[in-house]
C-alpha cells in the first residue's frame, strides 16, 4: 500500500499537481490551487456558466419586435402590367406577452445557474477532499519512510555495539578498557 502511495506521490509531483517546499514536504495548498485551476471537471462548470449566463440574458430580453413587407401584384398581366399596380404592404409585429412571463423565464435562467453553482461546489469539494486524503497519504507514507530509517540507523548502531563486545570477549579486554562510541 505504502508502494502505491509512493507512486501517486511521485506522480503527482512529476505532473506538477504538488510544489515541493525547500524542506521536502510537499505544499497541500498549492495542490489545492492548482486542482481548482486545472482540473477538467471543474473547466466543464466554468464554459457552462458561461453558456447560462447568456441565456439569462436573453430571457431578461423583451420579445423581439418584426418588421416584414409583403409586395403584391407586382409582375402582372394586361392593364395590371409593370409597377403601377404593385401594392406593398408593410407590417411591424410584436408577441404581447400576458402574466409575467419574462420574470419567470429570468427566474428559470438564474435557477439554472444556481443549480450549476451548487453542482460546482460539491465537484470542487470531492475533489479538494480526494487531494486531503491522498496529501495525508503520502504524508504519512513520508513520516513512515523516516521512521523505518531511524529503525534501521538504531539496529545498525545495535550491530555494531554488539559485534564490539563479541570482539572485547574474544580478545579479553574488559569493557571499560573499549573504546566506546556513543550510540
Amino acid at each position: 500500500m505504502y508502494l502505491r502511495t509512493a507512486a501517486f506521490a511521485a506522480l503527482l509531483a512529476a505532473c506538477g499537481v504538488v510544489d515541493a517546499r525547500a524542506d521536502g514536504e510537499l505544499a497541500l495548498d498549492a495542490a489545492f490551487a492548482r486542482v481548482e485551476a486545472f482540473h477538467p471537471d471543474l473547466k466543464i462548470f466554468r464554459q457552462t456558466a458561461a453558456g447560462l449566463a447568456a441565456e439569462a440574458d436573453r430571457a431578461a430580453q423583451k420579445p423581439p419586435l418584426t418588421l416584414g413587407a409583403e409586395l403584391e401584384n407586382a409582375f402582372g398581366r394586361g392593364a395590371a402590367s409593370g409597377v403601377g399596380g404593385a401594392e406593398l404592404s408593410l407590417n411591424l409585429a410584436s408577441v404581447l406577452e400576458r402574466g409575467d412571463k419574462r420574470a419567470a423565464r429570468t427566474a428559470l435562467a438564474q435557477s439554472r445557474i444556481a443549480a450549476l453553482d451548487s453542482a460546482r461546489g460539491i465537484k470542487r469539494l470531492d475533489l479538494l477532499a480526494e487531494v486531503a486524503r491522498r496529501y495525508l497519504d503520502v504524508v504519512a507514507a513520508q513520516a513512515l519512510t523516516r521512521i523505518a530509517e531511524l529503525d534501521r540507523e538504531q539496529r545498525t548502531r545495535t550491530v555494531e555495539a554488539a559485534t564490539r563486545r563479541e570482539l572485547c570477549a574474544r580478545h579479553g579486554c574488559s569493557s571499560r578498557r573499549a573504546k566506546r562510541r556513543p550510540i
